[in-house]
Order: C-alpha cells, then sequence, then structure tokens
C-alpha cells in the first residue's frame, strides 16, 4: 500500500506541474505526508516483527 501512494503522489505533482494546475498541488502536498507516515508504520512494523524474532525465549519456561 505504500508504493502506490509514493505513486500517486508523484504523478499528481509531474501532472499538475505539466498542464500548470496550481489547484492540484495541495493533492501531493497531503498525499506526501499520508505516504511518509504510512511508510513509517511499514517499517516499525517489521522492526517489531524481526525484533520478535530475534527475542524468542525457549518456549519450555513459559514465557516469551
Amino acid at each position: 500500500m505504500v508504493f502506490p501512494l509514493g505513486m500517486y503522489t508523484a504523478a499528481t505533482w509531474t501532472f499538475a506541474q505539466a498542464i500548470g494546475a496550481e489547484f492540484l498541488t495541495v493533492v501531493p502536498q497531503v498525499f506526501l505526508w499520508i505516504a511518509i507516515v504510512a511508510w513509517c508504520m511499514t517499517f516499525f512494523g517489521m522492526m517489531r516483527y524481526c525484533f520478535g524474532l530475534l527475542c524468542i525465549s525457549d518456549p519450555t519456561d513459559g514465557t516469551r
């Protein structure tokens, strides 16, 4: 989902610049931040998952 947000932002920005539609430049400015937040959430989710794999303890002690 992160890649389409970034591509939508880039395509809208390029389109707005190409046709000279200043009113369209607001859309990529908003979606840029949405894409950054989505990327950060994805990255931190991946890091949490990887950290969880590294911290797996002995299954016989009843803790994780």
